[in-house]
Parts: C-alpha cells; structure tokens; sequence
C-alpha cells in the first residue's frame, strides 16, 4: 500500500490513462513535481518499465530495490545521497540522479547494463567507481567538483560526455576514449589539448571558459561540426584551416587578431567573433580592425562584408 498520498494519486492517474486497474500492471509512471516524500508501497508496482520521479523531495530509495523490470529510472533533483538499494538493478539501461546529495558512486559498479548515465550536479568524492560500466554511451558529470576525470579505459562505446563546471585540468584520460562523438568540458582549467589528437570522429567540442591557447591538437579532427572555444586565450585559428567540415565556430572573447584561416571553410554557417577587441576581420571581407561584434546565423559572410 502507497502512504505518500501524491504518489498514490499518480499511480491512479497512470492506471486511467494506461486502462489498467491491476498496481502490477502499470508500465509507466510519472511522478514528477508532486512533493512526494516516502516511496513506501511502490515496490507492489513491479511491471514497471519506465519510472520518473524528478523534483520531489526523496531521500529513501530502498523500496525501488525490487523493481528489477525498470528500464528507465529518473531521479533528478531530490535528496537522495544512498544509492545501495540500485545495486541490484543489474539490467537498468537508464538511470538519471542530477541534482541529488551523492558523493559515492559504488553501489553503482555493479549495474554492468548502464548505457546513459547522469550523476551532474551532486557533491561527488570522485568517479573512480565507474570502472567496469563499459557499455555506457553516454555520461555527465557535469558540476560535482571534479577535479580530474575517471580511467575511462575500456570505455570503446562512450558517444557523449559531459563534465562542465568542475576543477578539471587534465583530459589525459580520455586517450583512449577515441569514439567520443560530443565532448563538454567547458568552465574547467584545461589548458592540454593533446589527448585530443586521436578523437577522430569527434563532432561536437566545447572548450569554452578554459584557458586554451593552442589548437595545433584540434588540426586533424576531419569530423568536427561544432566547436565553441568562447572566453580563452587563442590568438591564432591557423589549426582550424583544415577542418572543413566545421559549421559552427564560436571564439568570441579569446585575443585573436586575424581570421584569415576561416576563409575556406565554406560550410561554415555560424561564427561567434565578438570580444576580440583587436581583431582585423579584413580576410572575412570588408577592411575592418578594432572591436568587432558577434557575426551569427548563415549570413555571417555579409556581415563580415559590411
């Protein structure tokens, strides 16, 4: 039996709509914003797959141990901070505790199936414990006071991470994590980018408010999309020149003084130019120096040529 009356009132909002009458064979659940305090009675709902408990004020997940089906699991911005009652979901593909109150990982080293991982926004001690959860494609790790990233060997399917907002000043790590599509490190202290150098099919990176200064290790990234290296310290985009298949280009805020290196990279739709107070924007088009204001959208070129 349910104590926490909103939960309760949601199990019998998703049972109308599902048109099940039967706890048990309720397939989905959204609990979300309903200040719901005690969990105590959910594990009676065991066909569930996809449960979503955001913003509520949870702190004891232990009635989630025995729901083994779940296939989703959405914890994000509670209190929970003991994370041993997951420890047996061994199956959970999917599993979201942003904004929570943890600052051990684990419990979670035994959920070999994770493939999407969001623990951001929680005061972490470190990550080391995610050794082992090889299958993950995607992780954030985005504000828990990092100040260096896990091991991430053996992590071949890791698509997307996410640490922005820590003490980073390292990506060493990430050698060998070569199939890494989209990688946020922005707001940290990195100034190394040589374990860059093997990413090739890297697509979307965002460096911004770090203090780079060199982008050589960025030069044959052949698959790069999306960069943002805003609030920096570059003074030359000569690496850039070959990724031609770049289409947004933020580097406002760093000290450039020329971007004649942008001229052939003719897919080039957005650019973000503004801060770059000595910048001569003369290769782009018009004969303009001096302070310069952000260039957006298609018709950047034009701009450029007043």
């Amino acid at each position: 039996m349910l104590v926490d009356d909103a939960l309760a009132a949601a199990v019998r909002e998703a049972k109308t709509r599902e048109g099940v009458a039967d706890d048990k064979d309720l397939r989905e659940l959204d609990a979300s914003g309903r200040g719901i305090t005690s969990l105590d009675g959910i594990d009676a709902l065991t066909g569930l797959h996809r449960l979503r408990l955001d913003d509520n004020e949870i702190r004891d997940i232990g009635p989630l141990a025995d729901l083994t089906g779940v296939t989703g699991l959405f914890l994000a911005d509670n209190a929970v901070s003991d994370l041993r009652p997951l420890s047996g979901l061994s199956r959970l593909p999917a599993l979201d505790l942003s904004g929570n109150a943890v600052t051990e990982l684990a419990p979670l080293s035994s959920m070999t199936c994770l493939t999407w991982l969001d623990v951001s926004r929680n005061p972490l001690v470190n990550a080391g414990d995610l050794v082992g959860l090889a299958f993950l494609t995607r992780l954030s790790l985005d504000r828990t006071g990092l100040t260096a990233l896990p091991c991430l060997d053996g992590f071949s399917r890791l698509r997307s991470l996410s640490a922005v907002g820590n003490r980073l000043d390292s990506l060493e790590p990430l050698c060998d994590v070569t199939g890494l599509r989209t990688l946020n490190v922005r707001a940290n202290l990195i100034s190394d980018l040589s374990p860059l150098r093997g990413m090739h099919h890297l697509r979307s990176l965002d460096l911004s408010e770090n203090p780079v200064d060199d982008l050589s290790p960025l030069a044959g990234l052949q698959q790069m999309h999306t960069l943002y290296v805003w609030c920096g310290r570059v003074a030359d985009l000569t690496p850039l020149r070959s990724l031609t298949g770049l289409v947004e280009l933020g580097m406002a805020d760093n000290v450039l003084t020329g971007v004649g290196a942008l001229d052939d990279l003719d897919r080039l739709e957005v650019l973000f130019l503004g801060g770059n107070t000595q910048l001569d924007a003369s290769p782009l088009g018009a004969d303009r120096a001096g302070a310069i204001t952000d260039y957006r959208g298609p018709q950047w070129r034009d701009h450029a040529a007043g």
